[in-house]
């Protein structure tokens, strides 16, 4: 793997405060003096509440500021209470946006709405991390490649220009455990053969679950992985930071 244009995403989740300005200041001020890592994107994808401050604390660093949600209706502006359009997160600099997250699947998300939302996203310029990845169920049944293609279906020709694809097994998220080399290079392998063959674009694919300082330096082995989606281990700047620069030992 190159050791450029690779992709820390930060996915805080339904985490931080106001007093997490600090640490978003601690990360700007790590990746400021360390250049000399690589050419590092490092997005973090944090609540809507602190999209315009954490905008103002970045604005002279490299990081970009994610969302990790958005409507699935097609209007930028309309009697839709509570919901934010990709229009809005546009306008209040966001760049990239995550979208089919399992969680969120779970909760009765299907491809229909994730397709509205990529469509959407797409037309207001932003660019989507879309989430994909089995159950332990469907990886012991041996069922995966299938269930994963299943859900790429959300994709055209057009909207995988903007995509950037997070494969995260369901069974990993949270655990601590990581599927072996050899099985994320045969699924990494078939992400990028199939949306060749079909997209007739090779794209940029992540790695995310249970991604940590520790098992970094296998993940990085990962071949056709251009980067990771980063959930706990992101809400800790020790951490965080110590998995950036341990990939690049």
């Amino acid at each position: 793997m190159s050791l450029k244009n690779i992709y820390f995403v930060a996915n805080w989740k339904m985490h931080g405060s106001i007093n997490s300005s600090h640490l978003v200041k601690k990360i700007r001020n790590f990746s400021n003096k360390n250049a000399k890592l690589g050419k590092s994107k490092i997005i973090l994808c944090v609540p809507y509440l602190f999209i315009s401050l954490f905008k103002n604390i970045l604005k002279n660093s490299s990081i970009k500021l994610g969302a990790q949600n958005v409507s699935n209706v097609p209007e930028d502006y309309g009697a839709y209470t509570g919901s934010i359009s990709p229009r809005m997160l546009k306008d209040a600099g966001i760049k990239y946006i995550i979208l089919g997250h399992s969680e969120l699947r779970e909760k009765g998300e299907n491809n229909n709405s994730i397709k509205k939302k990529i469509g959407n996203s797409v037309k207001s310029n932003l660019n989507i991390i879309l989430c994909v990845g089995e159950s332990y169920s469907t990886y012991k049944t041996k069922k995966s490649i299938k269930f994963i293609k299943s859900q790429l279906q959300v994709l055209t020709k057009k909207t995988i220009k903007n995509t950037i694809i997070a494969y995260e097994p369901i069974w990993s998220i949270g655990t601590g455990k990581i599927p072996s080399e050899q099985y994320l290079n045969k699924t990494f392998d078939y992400l990028t053969q199939y949306c060749k063959k079909k997209y007739s674009l090779k794209p940029k694919i992540l790695y995310g679950g249970s991604v940590n300082e520790n098992n970094i330096n296998v993940l990085k082995n990962i071949y056709n992985c251009s980067g990771f989606l980063i959930g706990g281990a992101s809400l800790k700047y020790k951490s965080f930071t110590n998995l950036i620069k341990n990939y690049y030992k």
